[in-house]
Formats: structure tokens, sequence, C-alpha cells
């Protein structure tokens, strides 16, 4: 027992020594047998791999995004007179969008995992995610829409029962369709990066709130000018 913790001690000592700057030899053996991304690779600088693989698609995503806001310009007259959509609006595009991370970042980790099988629309897992971010959207949407009708109310705009049913519904209708975009966005993306040998996280999750927010303001638009 005591020649073992010796042994122990000694291959821990040069764990400890070794610059983690520097891959373990086994790591670029273990890539080349298993395809594991490649930015895990010897001799290479994970951050800089990240940037490299994510700016474009930042860039990309960011002229996206800035282009939803033309569907608002067209309606702006009239929504600016909706001041419980004002008020929802940035909570909508952050809640949305964290969503679609979540959903992204979840569905990576089961791809590298070999969770992932060929016929992954009828997985147990992957439909008890989608499930669960689905109700915890729908139950957050509720929630936001009511704060935003009470400050709306204690702002002295006027609510009709008509106003705040079509607020609700604007709101849940919404945030419903983006959540299955977004879902299935990530996980036929995800697929695709996957089998390209690239870590799908590098890519999702800016495609994932350029969706949100692009999307976002798509939808309302087109349902404020069919419910007002």
């Amino acid at each position: 027992m005591n020649n073992y913790m010796k042994r122990l001690g000694k291959h821990l000592e040069k764990l400890r020594r070794i610059n983690k700057r520097e891959h373990h030899p086994l790591i670029h053996k273990i890539h080349k047998k298993y395809n594991i991304s490649k930015e895990y690779g010897l001799h290479t600088n994970v951050s800089r791999t990240i940037i490299r693989e994510s700016v474009g698609v930042l860039i990309f995503c960011a002229i996206v995004s800035s282009a939803g806001g033309l569907a608002l310009e067209n309606i702006k007259t009239l929504f600016i007179t909706l001041i419980p959509l004002i008020i929802l609006l940035p909570t909508l595009n952050d809640m949305i969008g964290d969503y679609g991370c979540i959903v992204s970042a979840r569905f990576s980790t089961m791809l590298h995992e070999g969770e992932v099988k060929r016929k992954w629309w009828i997985e147990a897992d992957i439909i008890k995610l989608f499930t669960q971010v689905f109700i915890v959207a729908m139950i957050t949407t509720l929630i936001s829409s009511t704060v935003a009708i009470i400050i709306s109310f204690f702002s002295h705009y006027t609510l009709t029962p008509s106003v705040v049913f079509k607020i609700f519904a604007i709101a849940l209708v919404d945030v419903a369709i983006l959540i299955v975009i977004l879902f299935f966005t990530s996980v036929l993306g995800g697929l695709y990066f996957f089998k390209k040998k690239e870590d799908p996280n590098n890519f999702l999750m800016p495609i994932m709130t350029s969706i949100a927010d692009f999307g976002n303001m798509i939808i309302l638009a087109v349902l404020v000018t069919l419910l007002f």
C-alpha cells in the first residue's frame, strides 16, 4: 500500500507540473479515434478556435437581428399605442433567445455524449427536452404578460377585456411559434455542424439569439396587424 501511494503521488506531481497550455498526447489520439471536435486536438488554442469559428456567424446574425426592426417600422404608429407590448418586447426577445441557447447547449451535449441516434425525433430525451422548454416558456410568458398588463394599468393605460385577451394571445402564440422554430433549428443545425466535426455550440448560440430577435419582431408585427 505504501509503494502504491508513493507511485500515485509521483504521478499526481507530474500532472501538477504539466503546462496548462499543453495537451496530453492521449488527447490527440482520442481526437483522431473518436472524431472529437477539432478544437480539442493537439497544439490547438481553444479560445482562438472558438473566436475564429464564431465571428463570421456573429456578424451575420447581427445583420439579421437589425433587419428585424424593419418589420416593426411598418406598424410603429399602431405599436407605440400598445403599452403592454412595448413593455413585453425586450422581455420576449431576451427570454426566447435564452430558451434557444438552452436547447442548443443541451442538444450539443447529447451529440457529444453519443445519445442522439438516427431517428432523433422519436427519442424520449429529445421529446422531454422540447416538452420541458415549451411548458416553461408558456408559464414565463403568462407571468411576463401579466406583469406587463399590471404595469400598464398603473400607468393609466386604458385596458379592456378584449385588449387584455389579445395581449395574452399575441404573447403566447409568438413564443409558441418561436420555440418550435428554435428547437428544430437547434437540432438540424447541431446535426449539420457535428457531422462536419465542428462544435455546434460555437455556431448555434449566436444563431439562436438572432432568430429569436428577428423572428420575434416579425411575428409580433404580423399578429398585431391581424388582431388590432
